[in-house]
């Protein structure tokens, strides 16, 4: 059964007076992220228009700058077809192909499918006045090589993490040690009974670091404090786990 996956974004119409309002985009994909293994030569994506109007719709693959032009992109992947037209409630099966370029074989590789949904210009009558809207959703892409050790489940069991404070609030410190990245949801700090949130998430590279500032929190101790996260599997799934605070380093 495929699961479709819709992304919420900001369109802003200025007619009869009305403020902008949160909407929908038309065009969602079935996943919220993709692995590509080594060894396959394409795998792929689905998406649906489930608006009532036609959307064009482009999409491309970048190596994690998310404001580069797209045709200044050079990437190991492409993706067919780049632009296409999708009617309401019609599917197209996205094909991501490997072009076969040297990725590293001990670690994972970390790309970005990007989907820019652009909707049909809308009816207006005359007088009103239309901000036109293009939704873009960005997921992250995988390369998977062979034969890497570990696997990533155990990447997220192999994570040390550490609490520090700053003169703005605390600071999470993880260290990834696994060839697999981990991506996160959220990343709290649990201490004196309260949990704080760095609400953005985010990702660790593999035999990478990352840090997490949680701002404007103030503990009096960090004695017995804890991480709380929430980190995605390869299916787009949830997990959440409480790790201890690392004080050794």
């Amino acid at each position: 059964m495929t699961h479709w996956v819709r992304v919420m974004t900001m369109a802003a119409t200025l007619s009869l007076g009305l403020f902008p309002m949160q909407v929908w985009a038309g065009v969602v994909l079935s996943g919220t992220r993709v692995i590509f293994n080594a060894g396959e030569r394409e795998v792929g994506l689905n998406l649906k228009n489930q608006d009532e109007s036609p959307s064009l719709v482009q999409t491309w693959v970048d190596a994690g700058d998310a404001s580069a032009a797209p045709e200044k992109i050079h990437t190991p992947f492409l993706i067919t077809p780049p632009i296409t037209r999708l009617e309401p409630n019609q599917q197209l099966a996205l094909r991501i192909i490997f072009t076969g370029e040297e990725l590293p074989k001990d670690r994972e590789s970390v790309f970005f499918i990007n989907v820019l949904d652009i909707p049909a210009r809308p009816k207006v009558q005359e007088g009103d006045s239309l901000v036109q809207v293009a939704f873009r959703t960005r997921i992250k892409l995988f390369y998977r090589p062979l034969n890497l050790s570990g696997s990533p489940i155990k990447a997220v069991d192999e994570l040390s993490w550490r609490i520090s404070s700053t003169p703005t609030g605390l600071v999470v410190h993880v260290r990834n040690p696994a060839a697999y990245s981990v991506s996160f949801n959220q990343v709290a700090v649990k201490v004196d009974g309260k949990v704080y949130n760095n609400a953005n998430g985010g990702m660790v590279a593999p035999f990478s670091t990352q840090d997490f500032p949680i701002d404007n929190v103030k503990a009096n101790s960090l004695a017995g404090a804890s991480v709380v996260f929430n980190w995605v599997g390869d299916y787009g799934e949830d997990t959440q786990k409480e790790a201890r605070n690392d004080t050794s380093n």
